[in-house]
């Protein structure tokens, strides 16, 4: 039981009032609640912690229809001499999603499955399933022909380009096999990995490195193995002893499904059982850089999200570079909720986005889209609502000793500073001593007054106001050490930024 507050005694002051800035150093699932720095969140969903405050995501909208009633479960990009194209798959058929709408007919139906990788290579996009004869496309999609020694051709699962060669996994295999030089057919030689590395497994994924972050000669290529062996060659041709070496067989956490591998510049990131880690460091401390991971400050939801969903299909990374963020696609249901956990580029903040339930992701015309669990491509970082639904903010800080840890306090007001287009409906709520206050919903309300580009009369329409700061003070009777404020808002029309918090307490004894 709280002891009361000291009255009239010399060290007792009058109400003072604490600022803390809002959450920019992102969410933290790795801290102590007692020990975790003011600048971090103990929530923050749908919040994107900015430099200088946390905003409410944008929302997403329907890009293209058509592919079905299920899941859309792949989004490859084709991109040649500056033409792209937005190749999705779904209803076990390829379809040419570039264009918003309908889709047209199928590229190609009756397909096993609708999981693809794929890579851009000499003016082709090369992709392959597992399960199907791959296909090849460069504005028109055909079937490309594989052959080897003990090949099965449509046993081909992952490709990676490098060197001006194509490598491809294949399913239950160590091996690794590559094609000649620029070619996108023929003859695949096998190169054996299970007697480089002890710990056994079948191949997951290919990847490449480079010191430079371009294409050049210190590039390297890497072979992820199922159990965590990492295995790093360098070299042009691995048919010619002098032209191909090993660079060193490493360890990390197991990799988590095929589309384990992200590309930041110079680095390559692989998501594992340790959490999303960017393989330089390991490849110089093995697992003991765990540190190192680029998850550290949200370690513990990571461990718990591998742990649980580590089997469902969905886990995929992607760098957004338009929008300042790389997004860490988690699947929580198959089929039906999806979560990412999203990283600032610029400032390694994290949060976590709720409410969009991308299955598969890719960049294309430098803006964001997914697979949908509804047969539907859409485009994300668009509007303020999901399909006019609303976005559904959350965040919380940190708990807060004001600057005196061992000092009890009477806390009796508290508000955030925000800004949005007009009025804003929050709910807030203030916990004390890690018993957290969590108010409910309030869904916006408002509507916009002002005129919509493209759609208004010049010099007649009201042009639409700007941001607004807004400072709505709440009452509060708490009685403790620390303090921590919950902010929620709900709108699918404006707007939201958080820049700060103020709270005023009264101070007591040091009991």
């Amino acid at each position: 039981m709280l002891a009361p507050l000291r009255k009239n005694t010399a060290a007792q002051a009058t109400a003072r009032g604490h600022s803390i800035r809002a959450p920019v150093k992102g969410w933290n699932a790795r801290d102590g609640l007692d020990g975790m720095d003011p600048g971090y969140a103990v929530v923050l969903d749908n919040y994107f912690p900015q430099e200088g405050y946390v905003g409410l995501r944008k929302g997403s909208a329907v890009h293209a229809t058509g592919i079905g009633s299920g899941d859309v479960e792949s989004l490859l990009v084709y991109n040649s001499g500056g033409t792209e194209k937005l190749l999705a798959f779904g209803n076990d058929a390829i379809y040419d999603a570039s264009s918003s709408g309908a889709v047209g007919a199928a590229l190609a139906s009756s397909l096993t499955n609708n999981r693809w990788q794929g890579v851009n290579f000499n003016s082709y996009l090369i992709m392959v399933n597992g399960a199907d004869t791959p296909r090849k496309y460069n504005g028109t999609l055909s079937t490309t022909t594989f052959t080897g020694s003990g090949l099965t051709a449509t046993d081909l699962v992952n490709v990676a380009a490098f060197k001006n060669r194509l490598f491809f996994a294949e399913n239950n295999s160590a091996s690794f096999w590559y094609g000649g030089l620029n070619s996108i057919s023929g003859t695949l030689t096998e190169f054996n990995l299970a007697n480089v590395h002890s710990q056994g497994g079948d191949l997951m994924a290919i990847g490449t490195m480079t010191g430079d972050g371009g294409d050049g000669p210190d590039d390297r290529i890497v072979f992820v193995m199922e159990t965590g062996s990492v295995i790093v060659y360098a070299g042009t041709d691995p048919g010619d002893a002098t032209a191909w070496s090993l660079i060193g067989t490493f360890y990390i956490g197991a990799p988590v499904g095929r589309r384990c591998l992200l590309r930041l510049g110079a680095e390559l990131a692989v998501i594992t059982a340790d959490g999303f880690v960017p393989l330089s460091p390991f490849l110089r401390f093995g697992r003991g850089a765990k540190s190192a991971a680029l998850s550290d400050a949200i370690v513990g939801a990571v461990n718990d999200a591998v742990r649980d969903y580590k089997s469902t299909f969905g886990w995929q990374p992607i760098l957004y570079p338009k929008g300042t963020m790389a997004l860490f696609n988690v699947p929580v249901v198959a089929s039906t909720l999806y979560h990412q956990y999203v990283v600032n580029t610029a400032t390694g903040a994290w949060c976590r986005f709720k409410g969009l339930n991308g299955i598969c992701w890719a960049v294309y015309g430098d803006d964001l889209y997914f697979g949908g669990i509804d047969g539907k491509v859409k485009k994300a970082d668009t509007g303020f609502g999901d399909e006019g639904s609303n976005i559904e903010g959350d965040a919380q800080t940190a708990y807060d000793y004001m600057r005196a840890r061992g000092r009890l306090k009477r806390f009796t007001m508290y508000r955030p500073v925000v800004a949005a287009d007009g009025n804003l409906p929050i709910r807030l709520g203030l916990g004390v001593d890690f018993d957290a206050d969590i108010p409910t919903f309030e869904a916006s309300s408002i509507t916009t007054e002002g005129a919509v580009w493209d759609d208004a009369t010049w010099d007649v329409d009201p042009w639409a106001e700007g941001l607004e700061i807004q400072k709505p003070w709440q009452t509060a009777a708490n009685i403790g050490y620390s303090a921590s404020v919950r902010i929620r808002t709900s709108t699918n029309v404006q707007q939201v930024r958080w820049y700060s918090t103020d709270i005023l307490y009264e101070p007591g004894g040091y009991v």
